[in-house]
């Protein structure tokens, strides 16, 4: 019972993502209406941020992704007890994969000298900063660009122990040079964790499929 109820509540969120959009259609397609103010209507997360959090995949996957990022904090932790780890989140958009790691990554808040929560949009970063800041007090935002060098951009070759990218790095044109460049951030025995669609549907073509 529990189950269905949830279920009808993704359904009724996503129903009203693609009731906003699908009257726009012709407009998107011509060019003469930017997705993006559907989406994120007046600057607003709210329509995506939900569909991000309650997707029970998503939800399934960003457990593993913790799982694993706690995992590796605690052995690297074990290994070193005086370690500062640093993390960078590639492309962490409205933060559905980062509130799951702040939460699990909790217990070793003293031992993480920086998040580095990174995108190409500013509303983002500032979506991060109002909502996480009392939550991960080692939390930074920046806007970099995966597809350019990260030292062209002032990250340090090798700064990082953690490099998470959850649905984005598809988005991008050459994903060996995005990898190599995901790979530069690492230091030693440091780790990519990385998660990505491996299907399509009617839902995310007509709603997430529109932007560039």
């Amino acid at each position: 019972y529990c189950a269905s109820l949830r279920a009808a509540d993704l359904l009724e969120r996503q129903l009203k993502l693609l009731n906003t959009v699908l009257p726009e259609l012709p407009s998107i397609l011509l060019g003469r209406r930017n997705p993006l103010e559907l989406l994120f209507p007046d600057g607003k997360m709210d329509l995506l941020e939900s569909i991000y959090r309650e997707h029970p995949v998503s939800r399934h996957f960003n457990d593993i992704l913790a799982g694993q990022a706690e995992m590796y904090v605690r052995e690297r932790l074990r290994q070193d007890p005086d370690y500062r780890l640093r993390l960078l989140e590639i492309g962490a958009g409205t933060g559905g994969t980062s509130d799951r790691l702040f939460s699990i990554l909790s217990p070793y808040a003293d031992r993480i000298e920086e998040y580095a929560y990174t995108d190409l949009s500013a509303a983002f970063l500032q979506h991060a900063q109002n909502k996480y800041v009392g939550i991960a007090p080692y939390l930074s935002t920046c806007r970099p660009d995966i597809e350019k060098t990260p030292e062209s951009q002032g990250f340090p070759q090798g700064g990082y122990d953690l490099v998470i990218a959850a649905n984005v790095l598809h988005a991008t044109r050459d994903m060996n040079l995005t990898l190599q460049h995901c790979g530069s951030l690492l230091r030693k025995n440091g780790l990519l964790l990385l998660n990505e669609l491996a299907g399509s549907s009617m839902f995310t073509h007509l709603t997430f499929g529109l932007l560039e």
